[in-house]
């Protein structure tokens, strides 16, 4: 279930597996949150990483990541 909280923010789900307890009768995913790509995978395959990357280079995030 993806469901936007009761802010003006938004929930995400792109590129993700849903398992079966998440899904509406008619397959789709619960929620009113925002889902894009639904079992198939995006690239990058983390914002989180990318962004490091793009922060502070390649060699110096993956040093941090290890």
């Amino acid at each position: 279930m993806v469901e936007n909280p009761p802010t003006p923010e938004n929930n995400f789900a792109i590129g993700c597996s849903i398992p079966d307890y998440a899904k509406s009768s008619s397959g789709e995913v619960r929620g009113d949150g925002y889902v894009e790509s639904t079992g198939t995978h995006v690239k990058p395959d983390s914002l989180f990483v990318q962004q490091l990357i793009d922060r502070i280079g390649k060699e110096k995030a993956m040093a941090v990541l290890e």
